[in-house]
């Protein structure tokens, strides 16, 4: 069954319209691209006429597919592509199509707006747009995907480890065992993170993660600090600003985060006050 041009184009301009994305912003096309004589020249077809009806820039967009690299690996080809844009936009590089020698002569980029990558290169940007790419994936069964992907910038300055403001770090894990092994972990990986973000470092541990028995809560203000306080528990060490649990051995405690209006107002002066420690 040969590919629908109408039906990407269709599929193209919903995700654009509906999230608002000017296909002028996106900079990098992982197209599925299986080399085909007839499915190429419709893919490029459509996304051609999907960016066209917002922009009338010219080869300012790479096309490549990481297929040139890998193959089609059927079911698993959409992923790859994903993960070939997220390692671009990780390092701020536009992949080359490798092995790339002639165009198919269906296939016309002159006048469009894209071009055939053959080279890496710094993946630059002209305004303060994020570095966006997308994906297109398709298949047999009457798959028709295009995602957009995106960098993500800070819309705050970010406050980094050597601002004294304390925060609250916390781990936890099924065992006493695994809480260590955790620690050990996070305290390589900070050891490599010269530039931490303290304060999204704590806001991802407490609200992304699952909460689970045995916890530690480190209240620190530094890099330093954090660093030191998780090499003295992986020794069985104590250290300032370190505390270490169990849920059921401190249930008791736990039952004032759900108390009555006065609970939450102590609650919210210990935040105003920041005293950390009371929560820790």
């Amino acid at each position: 069954m040969a590919p629908s041009v109408s039906s990407q184009i269709t599929l193209q301009k919903q995700v654009y319209e509906r999230f608002g994305i000017n296909p002028e912003t996106i900079s990098l096309i992982e197209a599925h691209g299986t080399g085909t004589a007839l499915g190429d020249p419709i893919e490029v077809e459509a996304l051609t006429e999907s960016f066209r009806a917002y922009t009338t820039k010219q080869d300012y967009c790479a096309l490549g597919s990481v297929k040139s690299n890998l193959g089609h690996l059927l079911t698993a080809a959409g992923v790859s592509g994903v993960i070939k844009v997220l390692l671009a936009l990780r390092h701020r590089m536009l992949p080359p199509t490798i092995n790339f020698s002639t165009l198919n002569e269906r296939i016309t980029v002159e006048g469009s707006p894209f071009y055939i990558n053959t080279g890496l290169k710094p993946w630059t940007v002209t305004s303060e747009q994020p570095r966006r790419a997308a994906v297109s994936s398709f298949g047999f069964s009457g798959t028709n995907a295009h995602l957009v992907l995106e960098e993500y910038l800070s819309l705050a300055p970010v406050r980094r480890a050597d601002n004294p403001q304390q925060v609250l770090i916390v781990l936890s894990a099924k065992t006493a065992e695994r809480l260590q092994a955790y620690a050990a972990k996070m305290k390589a990986w900070v050891e490599e993170e010269t530039e931490l973000d303290l304060v999204a470092l704590a806001y991802t541990l407490q609200t992304g993660r699952e909460a689970m028995m045995h916890r530690l809560a480190l209240v620190t203000e530094s890099r330093v600090q954090m660093l030191d306080a998780l090499d003295r528990f992986t020794r069985g060490q104590s250290a300032p600003g370190l505390f270490t649990g169990q849920v059921k051995k401190n249930a008791e405690h736990a039952a004032l985060f759900e108390g009555d209006e006065d609970d939450q107002a102590l609650l919210q002066a210990w935040m105003r006050a920041k005293k950390l420690r009371r929560f820790a």
